[in-house]
C-alpha cells in the first residue's frame, strides 16, 4: 500500500540528483555538497506536488492516484496461502508522506529513509484463492481499504552498468521496504455467489481479527512492493545517464 510512496522517494531521490534531463521546477543536489542529505530531502518534499500528474519525460507515472492495471500475487507462507489476480487497481493518498529520515552512501550508492504515511486508500478488484490460518478464502469481487499511520523503512542500493549503447546508468541491486501499519478498514464486496457462505465467514474473520491479518499479510505486501518498485524504478532510472544522475 505504500509502494507508490517508496516509488517517489526513490524518483525523487534521482531526479534531485541530476542536471540536465529534469524540469525547471525540480531542485538538484550535487554529491560535492557537504549537506547533502539536507539537500535531498528538502528537494523531495518541494517535488512532491509535481508527482500527482505524473512526469512523462523521466518515465514517471501519474502519481495520485497510482494505478496499476493488474498484479498477480502466488504466495505459500506458514499462516497463509494465496493466489490472487487483481485488477484496476488505485492507490490514493501517499502523496502525504512525510521524511523522517534520510541517508545516503553515495560512494555505495545506497539510501536508506524512513517515512510516514498518514492516510492511504486502495481500491481495487480481486479474483483469489487461498486459506489464512485455518480460513478459507475463496471469491472475486471489490476491495476497498483505508489504512492510517503507515510507517516504511526502505533500503536501497543501485549498481553502474552499460546500456547497448555502451552509455553507464543505474540500476537497483538491493531494495526492501519494512512496513508497518497503524490501523486499517475493509469494505469487501464478494461478488462470487458460488462462495457466498465461504467469502462472508472470511469477511466476519478479517474484520474481527485485523491486526492480526494485516501482520500475516505485511510480508506479502512487502515482497510485492519490492517486484514493483523494482519494475518502474529501473524504468525510470533507464532513462538517466549516470553522469547526469551524481554530478559533481
Amino acid at each position: 500500500m505504500v509502494s507508490n510512496t517508496v516509488i517517489g522517494v526513490l524518483v525523487l531521490v534521482a531526479v534531485a540528483t541530476q542536471a540536465k534531463k529534469i524540469p525547471d521546477y525540480l531542485q538538484t543536489c550535487k554529491r560535492s555538497d557537504p549537506k547533502y542529505d539536507d539537500c535531498l530531502t528538502k528537494a523531495i518534499v518541494a517535488a512532491k506536488p509535481y508527482l500527482n500528474k505524473g512526469i512523462p519525460k523521466l518515465h514517471v507515472p501519474p502519481y495520485e492516484p497510482l494505478e496499476f492495471p493488474a498484479l498477480d500475487i502466488d504466495r505459500n507462507l506458514d499462516n497463509i496461502q494465496v493466489k490472487a489476480h487483481l485488477t484496476n487497481i488505485k492507490i490514493y493518498g501517499a502523496s502525504g508522506f512525510i521524511i523522517d529520515s534520510l541517508r545516503s552512501d553515495l560512494s555505495k550508492h545506497e539510501v536508506t529513509a524512513t517515512v510516514t504515511i498518514p492516510k492511504v486508500f486502495v481500491d481495487m478488484d480481486y479474483n483469489v484463492q487461498g486459506r489464512l490460518l485455518v480460513v478459507p478464502i475463496v471469491g472475486f469481487g471489490h476491495f476497498k481499504g483505508n489504512f492510517t499511520n503507515c510507517k516504511a523503512v526502505i533500503k536501497g542500493s543501485a549498481k553502474i552498468v552499460n546500456n547497448k549503447k555502451n552509455v553507464k546508468h543505474l540500476k537497483l541491486d538491493k531494495f526492501h521496504a519494512k512496513l508497518a501499519v497503524g490501523d486499517a478498514a475493509f469494505d469487501i464486496q464478494n461478488k462470487d455467489t458460488r462462495s457466498a457462505a465461504i467469502a462472508n465467514a472470511a469477511t466476519a474473520f478479517i474484520a474481527q481479527n485485523r491486526r492480526q491479518v494485516i501482520q500475516i499479510v505485511l510480508p506479502i505486501v512487502e515482497d510485492t512492493m519490492d517486484e514493483v518498485v523494482r519494475q518502474i524504478g529501473d524504468d525510470i532510472l533507464s532513462t538517466m545517464p549516470y553522469h547526469e544522475i551524481l554530478p559533481e
